[in-house]
């Protein structure tokens, strides 16, 4: 299958865990699954029926590991898709990582 994206995802083997913080205030834990530099998937850490009721939403993804969010300020997307187990966010601007730190997230420390 081709891939869409202007930028390839990389499926994270290593787990990255943050909080996913929805428009009005709503907390999710969530694992990052796979990230580019315009977006990620993330799984729930429960599932979420009510999640679909947040498409479109404006989230920010906090309480990221320091090797993911450097500056601390965590980043801030858009709900793209919701499943009551994954989700899928676009980030409203590009992230500062280039392509080859991206594909290195899955080097041990």
């Amino acid at each position: 299958m081709l891939e869409r994206r202007g930028h390839p995802r990389v499926p994270l083997d290593i787990p990255y865990f943050a909080r996913m913080r929805v428009e009005g205030g709503k907390a999710y834990a969530v694992m990052i699954v796979d990230i580019n530099r315009w977006g990620i998937q993330a799984a729930f850490a429960t599932p979420d029926d009510a999640m679909g009721e947040c498409l479109g939403m404006a989230v920010l993804i906090e309480d990221l590991p320091a090797r993911l969010d450097p500056s601390g300020t965590g980043w801030v997307g858009n709900l793209s898709w919701v499943t009551p187990l994954r989700c899928g966010v676009r980030f409203v601007r590009i992230l500062p990582l280039s392509d080859a730190e991206l594909s290195a997230l899955n080097d041990m420390l």
